[in-house]
């Protein structure tokens, strides 16, 4: 941090945005190798728990025979199709209806202006929150300004 004007007797300071800028990358790189290094240290814990459960899982769809691999598949893909259908019916059916309740609530403009801008990363964290069901957020997400894109 540095002194704006050495002349003035005023306070004011100005960021040294090199110094903030390592400082926010090293800080991100530490939170990441915490989030990284806890998952890792779940795993390794619950290994056997783990291990147990895809044992089944691949026993259970194995049961099925071929078609149990080809009905996995069928069923990821309706659940995408069922996630995206409701995000565009909200979208496209309520969306407007709510941008006309809320028009002059700052908050829930700025929520929506921030959610916009972040979409991915919004969505990620609340994907992985327990407290928001995957069918409901999903409408959510359509009265958002998040953008809707297939991957």
């Amino acid at each position: 941090m540095k002194k704006k004007n050495s002349n003035s007797n005023n306070n004011e300071f100005d960021f040294d945005f090199d110094l903030d800028v390592k400082g926010g990358t090293l800080v991100a790189g530490l939170l990441a190798v915490g989030v990284v290094g806890g998952f890792a240290s779940v795993g390794f814990i619950y290994r056997d728990q783990i291990n147990s459960f895809l044992t089944h899982f691949s026993v259970f769809i194995q049961g099925y025979g071929p078609a149990g691999y080809a009905l996995f598949v069928v069923v990821y893909v309706a659940l995408e199709v069922a996630a995206s259908v409701s995000f565009l019916i909200a979208r496209y059916f309520a969306r407007d209806r709510i941008l006309k309740l809320v028009q002059g609530n700052k908050k829930f403009l700025a929520i929506d202006k921030a959610i916009g801008e972040n979409g991915f990363r919004v969505v990620t964290l609340l994907r992985l929150s327990p407290l928001l069901p995957f069918s409901l957020g999903n409408y959510l997400y359509g009265l958002t300004s998040v953008k809707f894109k297939l991957t």
